[in-house]
């Protein structure tokens, strides 16, 4: 039989209806098993939980669309945009901004539970983040306050114990949000920082301020490699080792490395630190930023100031 919907429908758009629908099912479910009442704050978060799990679950049943491949070519853009299409249903704002890191945190420990990746789970972490805060300062700025009278939401979240460590946290950080991790991370922390503060109380992987436009981010173990890769703003701070690629591409903002700035070269048997140094691209005239080194300003404004 010819399947006119597969034919004339994308997959994004068989994905949005069946999060709608999904949303839908819940809500009649919900409406018949208890009449309608004031839901405390803890059945508010159970039900973001929930019903994001759910929704989840159900693209992947259903639709079988591979998030984790948007992931791996690095289409992060279009991942978020499909995963969350649904989460306007999920009334983000009804969680108010001090339940923030329950909701977070919760997310840590159910996430492994239902076997999402390390690059979903942070995503979906990110999101929510990202959500409450700038919803949460709309909210104040209605108000009458303006931006430097908001006060800043902390988030901790407990990611010791993991397997994994997860990938995207703060990802598009929003100004008014501190992130505090209290172990390692993996890839991109705070990719496209838009303002706000991360602490990372260990190590992190590859990406640390990818293309980060503003803000603060602070690891106090080591980092992979393209640390500050294509950064434009704002500060990194990393208080032990970098690997290769150090500062690549960077065009703006503070780089700050305590420990080594490395590069690695691969030969036919073996990896061998041959040369400690950053990315040459690093000291391009085109980058107008600042480079501390070993306690050391090195490069400032498009012009070196002494050697690595």
């Amino acid at each position: 039989m010819f399947n006119f919907e597969k034919r004339h429908t994308t997959p994004e758009e068989i994905i949005k209806r069946k999060i709608k629908e999904s949303y839908q099912k819940r809500e009649e479910r919900k409406a018949k098993k208890e009449p309608t009442k004031e839901r405390t704050e803890e059945e508010k978060i159970e039900d973001i939980v929930g019903g994001t799990n759910e929704v989840y679950r159900k693209i992947k049943e259903q639709v079988g669309y591979n998030f984790e491949t948007e992931f791996m070519i690095g289409n992060a853009e279009r991942a978020m945009e499909i995963m969350y299409d649904g989460m306007k249903e999920r009334k983000i704002s009804e969680i108010k901004i001090g339940n923030l890191e329950k909701v977070l945190n919760e997310f840590v420990k159910t996430g492994v539970e239902k076997r999402y990746s390390a690059s979903e789970l942070g995503f979906i972490i990110s999101f929510l983040a990202k959500k409450s805060v700038e919803e949460y300062v709309k909210k104040e700025k209605q108000k009458g306050k303006e931006l430097k009278d908001i006060n800043v939401v902390d988030v901790k979240l407990p990611t010791k114990g993991l397997k994994e460590p997860l990938h995207f946290l703060g990802y598009k950080i929003p100004e008014k949000l501190r992130l505090i991790i209290d172990s390692n991370a993996g890839n991109s922390v705070g990719e496209k920082n838009r303002g706000g503060q991360i602490i990372v109380n260990g190590n992190v992987r590859n990406g640390t301020g990818l293309k980060m436009e503003k803000g603060m981010i602070i690891v106090k173990g080591n980092a992979g490699g393209g640390t500050g890769e294509g950064m434009k703003g704002g500060k990194i701070l990393i208080k032990g080792d970098c690997g290769e690629r150090t500062g690549s591409e960077m065009m703006g903002g503070e780089l700050d490395v305590v420990g080594k700035a490395e590069e690695f070269f691969l030969s036919s048997t073996f990896v061998r630190n041959i040369t400690k140094k950053f990315s040459p691209s690093a000291f391009s005239e085109e980058n107008k930023g600042k480079i501390t080194y070993m306690g050391r300003k090195i490069f400032e404004n498009g012009k070196r100031i002494q050697s690595e």
